[in-house]
């Protein structure tokens, strides 16, 4: 529930973009302004590249944008066990366990 603080904040006559990103910037704790860059400055929706390694049961993953260093975190596992991951447009890896790959991208991956 939003605070009167939070409101007051963005009832700003004039408010530019950069004031909106420190605003969730400051609220999330996490630095957003790469997420705003490609959502309101480009035209591209990026892509959550996931690569398999059956051998060892991992997944790797990255986000295939056009704003270089492009990190958006992703919910992933299952439902009332989810887990966020951070994926960025360099590769990162995680195991999976025994879930098959078709099954893994199909119902493990929901937006935050």
């Amino acid at each position: 529930m939003e605070t009167r603080q939070e409101i007051s904040t963005l009832q700003i006559p004039n408010i530019m973009t950069e004031d909106v990103v420190r605003f969730f910037n400051q609220r999330t704790g996490m630095d957003l302004t790469s997420v705003f860059d490609q959502y309101l400055r480009r035209s591209t929706i990026p892509t959550l590249e996931l690569t398999f390694n059956e051998r060892d049961k991992s997944v790797a993953y990255r986000w295939i944008a056009d704003v270089n260093g492009f990190a958006m975190p992703v919910r992933v596992g299952k439902k009332n066990q989810w887990q966020i991951i951070h994926p960025s447009t360099e590769w990162k890896r995680m195991p999976v366990g025994p879930v098959r790959n078709s099954t893994w991208r199909r119902t493990c991956i929901a937006s935050t």
